[in-house]
């Protein structure tokens, strides 16, 4: 049982060695960062295929911005099969935000 404790520890140390400290999104609101996430979780599954390293990414952004990590399974979920209702609202996000100009463009 001990080795799992350490083993979690350890898992949970590498992290947060590997967040993104100067990130830009850590700075947005709590919708901001949710219209982020969920514009790159619809990046990931646009192939249809998740790769290990793409959820790794994607779990060092939600420890980086702060998110519960109860996220990463919706916000796969999301990227794989949106609600027509749910992806308009990403895509109706505020367009005078610099963070959706900046992700719809580049």
């Amino acid at each position: 049982m001990e080795n799992n404790l350490i083993l979690d520890m350890m898992t949970s140390l590498e992290t947060e060695i590997l967040s993104f400290e100067n990130h830009p999104a850590r700075d947005l609101d709590l919708a901001g960062k949710d219209f982020y996430l969920k514009g790159l979780s619809l990046v990931i599954a646009v192939d249809k295929e998740i790769h290990p390293k793409e959820v790794e990414y994607l779990k060092i952004l939600i420890e980086t911005l702060e998110m519960g990590r109860d996220d990463l399974d919706e916000l796969l979920d999301f990227g794989k099969a949106p609600s027509k209702d749910a992806l308009r609202e990403v895509v109706e996000f505020p367009i005078e935000s610099p963070e959706k100009r900046c992700f719809w463009w580049i």
